[in-house]
């Protein structure tokens, strides 16, 4: 599937209502599909079937028919799960203009990508907002080992 992200482009109009402010500047809403319980059993099939539709969007929304339940099975067998064309993002640049490379590794298992991802040099920094707090929250740390050394 080819479906990409969706960006609104321009600013909020409030004088007109979105879909004729957005449409005004290129911007469409999404497409909506509705699929019937035995289109919803086969979902590859589906999303290879609404594809051509949904493809210029970038985006599309699909809705389960009201008899689908969602699994309540848990998800413990996913570690050997394979990802078979994981991506790596690379991002670069500086004062708000940036270049994303989306790079495709080599197939692995969600056990190993967990681990892959959870290293410190494959973590985004930290940054604005995310510092701060993370700067408080090793201030408080260290202030009660001080405590409990006292």
């Amino acid at each position: 599937l080819k479906l990409l992200s969706c960006w609104v482009l321009g600013g909020w109009s409030s004088s007109l209502p979105f879909s004729v402010a957005m449409q005004r500047k290129g911007v469409h809403k999404c497409p909506v599909f509705y699929p019937t319980a035995q289109e919803f059993e086969d979902f590859e099939g589906y999303v290879l079937k609404i594809q051509e539709e949904a493809e210029p969007f970038g985006i599309c929304k699909v809705i389960p028919p009201s008899s689908w339940k969602a699994r309540e099975a848990s998800y413990s067998h996913a570690d050997d799960l394979v990802l078979h064309a994981p991506v790596r993002q690379e991002a670069a640049g500086r004062a708000g203009a940036y270049a994303l490379m989306n790079i495709t590794q080599r197939a692995c298992t969600i056990a190993e990508y967990t681990r892959m991802a959870s290293k410190d040099e494959n973590r985004p920094p930290l940054t604005g907002l995310r510092l701060l707090q993370s700067q408080r929250w090793k201030d408080e740390e260290e202030e009660e080992e001080e405590e409990e050394e006292e």
